[in-house]
Parts: structure tokens; sequence; C-alpha cells
């Protein structure tokens, strides 16, 4: 036992050892820690929104359901309610995440392989994930990533003949919360749901469906309730829901296309999995052959097929690699485990130079996803890092400006999170993911987006706006003085754009007030690596 408890520990130590480098060479850099990402404050002004005032939304009064997560969400509004509004919270509640996984696929395999399989396992999981890569992220992808894997060990157990009352209840339970970690766990649930269907076990496969639709329902009623959509606003906008034909949202060609065929890194990583998985079913089939028996991981390798097809047609990955980092735990595990089970039948009575061959030409038939991912996991390493750079050098400046000068005032903005957090402003979410009427407008078109997005700015009495310019039609902006903008130097890796355009009402008081206001914040707080480009009109001032 002390054994297997050992590559447990040393796999704590692992994830412990690259994580606080990690935070380490970002606090060293900057000062402070920031997450590479704008979306993680997104999530915390929400959360700090429902854990103060008991309101779902980016501004303190009034709904907005920006998230795609609802259960992270709570999850962080839970800790902000009982320890208070914490920046670290996102991550604490990661760490604490990654330990659960880490410790559920111990717990789960320990029995099943042997221990150095088992660390390895363990090893693979925190590196090509990356857990402490997606802790640092601070969003809901680990959560999505546990529930998925319980889920699927949930399904293992049960598809082998092990179904207890606690495996029953276990797997509706799962199937509850799964969706609302992220929707994209729909697709596992309804893989799973048709494998049991298989197995004719019809009432849990229902049981499953029914839970999965109560979770989803009960957040979409909520939302419906307080004047939002069934889903929220991000899902509509980046999601097929978006497309404007019935057919686009059903048989999505043009999405397969643009985000895992035309898409280098995307076509890349799939066919990393592809790989993982074919030899692990590669495997089951030389077992069940061997044995005349179909084993349990069988079953939850096509439901992890079916989830897999059904991901990349209404789904996607990339954004530092976090959309797809769920699916790395599950590939891993379905992997480790049959490359440990197959491994005595290749040995088998064979001699020496044959298991040399053998072990060869697996080794090259892997060496394509070990390199890939390896690119992958270092990519990613660097890209947190550079991110959390630009995150600070553009989102918190401009929040920093905002909460200085425009504190309890309305401004426009298109990257809400940082201000939305650290500000008392008003925010007109100018992009859609937290306006209800911006995000359906884009169903329609560009004309009409336009339209809606002035008569939200006026509603609203907006006098200053901050926007990537090139995001939106000229038209957007017109009855705004653009005097001039925030440009991040060195090229922008994880920040959409370099430059943050600052506008101001054509009111020569709001003018002279934003001027002003910009001259001393660019001369007193500005950092080095951020300069301030006036319009010509301004730039003798």
């Amino acid at each position: 036992m002390e054994k297997k408890i050992l590559s447990l520990l040393s796999s704590f130590i692992l994830y412990f050892i690259i994580l606080g480098e990690m935070c380490y060479s970002i606090v060293e850099s900057l000062g402070k820690l920031t997450y590479p990402l704008d979306d993680t404050y997104i999530h915390m002004a929400i959360s700090k929104n429902l854990a103060e005032y008991g309101t779902w939304g980016i501004n303190p009064h009034e709904f907005s359901s920006a998230s795609s997560s609802p259960l992270f969400t709570l999850l962080l509004a839970l800790y902000f309610f009982l320890f208070g509004v914490n920046e670290l919270a996102p991550l604490i509640i990661n760490i604490i995440i990654s330990l659960f996984l880490i410790y559920f696929v111990w717990d789960f395999f320990k029995n099943k392989i042997s221990n150095l399989t088992v660390f390895f396992l363990l090893s693979s999981i925190i590196i090509f994930t990356p857990l402490p890569n997606m802790s640092i992220i601070a969003m809901e992808h680990i959560l999505h990533a546990l529930l998925s894997l319980l889920y699927i060990f949930v399904l293992w157990k049960i598809t082998s003949g092990e179904c207890e009352k606690k495996n029953i209840i276990s797997y509706v339970i799962i199937s509850f919360f799964l969706p609302i970690s992220r929707y994209e766990g729909l697709f596992l649930i309804i893989g799973g749901g048709i494998i049991l269907l298989f197995k004719q076990k019809y009432k849990l496969s229902l049981l499953s469906f029914i839970a999965a639709a109560l979770s989803v329902s009960i957040i979409g009623v909520y939302f419906i309730y307080n004047g939002g959509t069934f889903f929220p606003y991000s899902v509509i906008v980046k999601s097929n829901l978006a497309e404007q034909t019935f057919w686009a949202k059903i048989i999505p060609f043009k999405s397969i296309l643009n985000n895992f065929i035309w898409n280098k890194w995307s076509r890349v990583y799939l066919t990393c999995f592809i790989i993982l998985i074919a030899f692990s079913l590669f495997t089951q089939f030389v077992i069940m052959f061997r044995k005349r028996k179909i084993d349990g991981v069988t079953y939850v390798i096509f439901a992890f097929l079916i989830n897999l097809f059904l991901y990349i047609s209404f789904a996607r990955f990339g954004w530092l690699n976090r959309y797809e980092a769920f699916l790395f735990p599950m590939v891993l595990s379905l992997f480790f485990y049959s490359v440990y089970q197959l491994y005595p039948f290749l040995i088998k009575n064979i001699t020496l130079k044959k298991k040399m061959l053998l072990c060869l030409m697996m080794g090259l038939f892997l060496l394509y996803p070990l390199i890939r991912l390896t690119q992958r996991s270092v990519f990613n390493y660097i890209c947190i890092k550079r991110g959390s750079e630009e995150i600070y050098y553009q989102q918190y400046q401009t929040a920093k400006f905002i909460k200085k000068y425009y504190e309890n005032q309305s401004v426009g903005i298109n990257d809400i999170g940082y201000p939305s957090f650290f500000s008392n402003s008003y925010i007109v979410d100018m992009f859609g993911l937290g306006n209800k009427n911006i995000a359906l407008s884009k169903k329609v078109s560009e004309e009409y987006l336009t339209k809606v997005i002035r008569t939200e700015l006026k509603k609203k009495n907006v006098n200053v706006i901050f926007i990537y310019k090139n995001w939106f039609e000229p038209n957007v902006y017109k009855g705004y003085t653009e005097i001039g903008s925030w440009k991040l130097s060195n090229c922008c890796s994880i920040v959409a754009n370099s430059e943050v355009t600052v506008y101001s009402s054509n009111d020569p008081k709001d003018l002279q007030y934003l001027i002003r206001s910009l001259k001393e914040f660019n001369k007193k707080e500005l950092p080095n690596r951020v300069n301030f480009i006036w319009n010509k009109s301004y730039d003798n001032l």
C-alpha cells in the first residue's frame, strides 16, 4: 500500500513544482499574479455580484449571463460569500479540483495497473493536459475535466457489470452536474446514454438524460426569469447557435472545416487523439479476441468516440489550449490502461528479438502524438506567461484608468473582464457576452448589430468607450471622437489586439475631461511597455 501511495504523492509533488515555478515566474515579472485570460475576470465579476448583491451579471444590479460555466461561477460565488472577494480564489479552487482529479485517477487505477504505470499515467495527465497551466488560467476547465473523468469511470464500472446502487446514484448525480460545468458535457452524456441503450439499460440511460436536461433547464429557466436567454450569451455568440439558418445549426460543415480541417494545430491535436484512442480500441479488440469477452472499457471508448464526434461538430479547440483540455485525462486513462492490458498478451511466448521489434513499432506509432503533445505543453507554458503579461499591460491598465476616472459612470468596452471586476463602473459590453440585445443581434446582420450597439450606448448614456477598433464597423463609434490608443509593444499573442482605442462623446466637457485624465494617467501610471498614441488632432496637447 505504501508503494501505491508513493505514486500519488510523487504526482502531487510534480504538479506543485510546475505550478509553483509558473506562479513565481509571473509574479516576479509583474509584481502581482495576473491571470492570462480576461475571461477569468468575467467569472470573478459575476461571482462577486452574485455573492454581494444576489445578481447574476457583470454589473451589480443588472442580470446578464456572460458565463458559459454556471457551476464554476456558483462555486466561485460561494467562496466569495464565505471568505470574501479575493483574486486568488479561482486559482485556489482549481488547485483543489486538480488534486481531486489526480486522486480519483489514482484511486480508480491503483488495483488495475502497476504502480509504475499509474505514476506515468498521472505524470502524463499533469504534463499534457496540462493541469498546472489550466490551474493558472483559473477557469472551469479542470472542473469540466474532473466531472468528465468521473463520468467515464462510473460508466466503466456499470458496463463492466458493477451495477451497485452507489454506482447508479453516482452516475445520475454526475450526469446532473457535468453539463453545467460546461455545456459540451452534454456530448459525453449523449455518448454514454447511447452505450447504455445498446447494453439494454434503458432506465439508467433515461435517468441520465433527465438529470442532464434538468440541470440545464433549471439554469435556463432562471436565466429566462431574469430576462435573459435559455443558454448564456457567450454560448450563443461563440457556438453554432449564432448561425442564421436552421441547417447551419444542426449540420455544421462550415464549423468543422474552419475549426478542424483548415486550422493546422486543431487538426494536429485531433490526429493525436485519434491515434491514441485508435490504439486503445485496437488493444481492446485484441484482448476481446483472446478472452472472447467484451470488457467495460471497450464501451467507454465508444462513448468517448461519440463525444469526440459531437465535440468537433459543435465546438472547437484552442485559445490557450483550454477548450480541449478536458479530453486529455480521459484519453490518457484509456490509453495507459489499454497498453498495460496488451503487454502480457504480446510478450507471451515470443523471442527477445520479436519483443524489441514490437516495442520499436509501437514507439514509432506513438512518436507523433508524443512530439506534438510535448510541443503543445511547452508552447502553452510560454503563452501562459505572455498572456499574463499582456492582460496586465492592457486589460489591467484599462481597468485602472476606468476605476480612477470613470468610477460609477457608464463606459463601453469589448473586453469586459478586468474592468467589470475591478471597477464599479457600469459596463456596456459592446461585444455581446454581457449584453442580451447585442448578443442576439449578431444572429441578424452587421447593419442591425451596429444599430443595436449604438442604441445601447445611447440608452446607458455612455460618454467614453474603449474598444479594439478593427472589431467594429465605423458606424458603431460614429458620434464619438477618437482621442488615441494604448498600444502594447511587441507582437501580442494572447490578447486579440495590440491596441485599445479610446473614444469620447462630442460634448466639449467630456472631451476635455478625458484628455486631461489620459495625460495624467499616461504620465504617472502607464508602464513603459505601453505607449499612448494620440490622434493627430490632439498629439500636440
